[in-house]
């Protein structure tokens, strides 16, 4: 018999917040825990992909029937849940339920965690985290931002409006409609008035064109057409 899998609570993640501590040593013991256990589930996954690729050797018709590729298969079950990553996806599995409220600050926490140590979050990943982070800026884009998040949510935007763009970046322009404060969208305008930089002023333009035309449609490839379109006309 399979053992019973272990189910990802928001208790159990306590830790995480450290990832983005203003200590460094707090900042460093949570990436312990999480390369520790980064490790965990990368040599489980491993020993997996090997058990099955001996299966194919053996010409075993049904994998779960080899008993060396079910253990691996259930030690892989284990060790998965317990990344920090894994929190986030029971956010996703029910993103408007009753506890839809207690993954929210796990799914804040992973943009945070990327917006500020950007090497360690993408490194202590078992898969590419950047399908996870758009799909975080699509929920909050769809089902709006708590109000007691909306201001970090806020200064997330700003920070990745200041820096080179990063993947899934383009996903945070829908979310500045479900922000759009009256100090959102006066300190967007004075970004655009004022920033030195003409790349971070041109992306808050198109932040600012979001806002104030919510009928159109902000997809990873509207920027490029928007930017051709209006930004050659200045």
């Amino acid at each position: 018999m399979a053992p019973e899998m272990f189910q990802p609570e928001p208790e159990d993640f306590e830790w995480a917040f450290d990832l983005i501590s203003d200590d460094p040593a707090a900042r460093k013991a949570a990436e312990a825990i999480q390369r520790e256990q980064f490790w965990e589930a990368q040599q489980a996954l491993d020993r997996l992909y090997e058990a099955w690729d001996r299966t194919i050797q053996n010409s075993v018709r049904v994998p779960s029937d080899d008993l060396a590729y079910q253990q691996a298969q259930d030690a892989a079950c284990q060790a998965a849940p317990r990344l920090f990553s894994r929190i986030v996806g029971r956010f996703f599995e029910d993103p408007i339920g009753p506890d839809a409220e207690e993954f929210i600050p796990y799914a804040v926490l992973f943009l945070q965690w990327e917006n500020q140590h950007p090497d360690s979050w993408y490194n202590l990943q078992i898969r590419t985290p950047w399908a996870t982070k758009e799909g975080v800026l699509q929920y909050f884009s769809l089902y709006g931002v708590p109000e007691n998040l909306r201001e970090t949510i806020g200064d997330l935007i700003f920070d990745a409006l200041a820096r080179p763009y990063r993947c899934g970046d383009w996903a945070y322009t829908s979310v500045a409609r479900q922000v759009d404060t009256r100090e959102f969208y006066d300190r967007l305008v004075n970004l655009i008035e004022t920033s030195p930089c003409p790349d971070e002023a041109a992306k808050a333009r198109f932040v600012r064109w979001a806002i104030d035309d919510r009928f159109s449609a902000v997809t990873s490839k509207t920027w490029t057409k928007w930017h051709a379109r209006y930004e050659r006309c200045r």
